[in-house]
């Protein structure tokens, strides 16, 4: 009985290590549904301000930053995932308490590109720490169908700046 418990442990842990946390998968396939139902009819995409967890800030992370540089980029100490190869995060901080939610996203070959315009707070080792506000994350959407993208997604403070 000993062994099957210590055999279910090992394997319970490694199924634990093993997995690829990309995030708020629900919040990510919602977003990017709405994305391409609404592309070319001029309607906002509201999900990311419509999220069901409080937030003030959405950061975006090019692949490759570590546990330790989105530290750097959100002011507060992160653990959680670094960010892979080819892919980005979009990060949602709650300013009043610091909780996060994310969701990771492919960039080679991904279908939508984002397209922001973001306020900077503070600028780290000659680089901006840049963040969308959370009245600024409502996106319109086109049809691009280009070599690398199907669609392009812009926010609203793009448009109107």
């Amino acid at each position: 009985m000993k062994l099957r418990v210590f055999y279910f442990g090992i394997i319970l842990l490694l199924s634990i290590s093993c997995s690829n946390n990309k995030g708020n998968q629900e919040l990510k396939d919602a977003f990017f549904s709405e994305i391409e139902k609404k592309a070319d009819a001029g309607g906002p995409i509201e999900t990311l301000i419509n999220a069901d967890f409080e937030w003030h800030r959405m950061y975006h992370i090019p692949d490759w930053y570590t546990e330790s540089s989105i530290s750097e980029i959100l002011g507060i100490e992160w653990h959680g995932p670094s960010v892979e190869d080819q892919y980005a995060r979009l990060l949602f901080l709650d300013t009043t308490d610091n909780s996060t939610e994310f969701f990771d996203y492919g960039t080679n070959g991904g279908r939508i590109n984002l397209i922001c315009c973001y306020d900077v707070d503070t600028v780290i080792n000659d680089c901006a720490r840049t963040f969308l506000r959370k009245e600024n994350c409502v996106f319109i959407s086109e049809k691009i169908t280009s070599a690398y993208y199907d669609y392009k997604a812009v926010s609203i403070n793009c448009k109107n700046g």
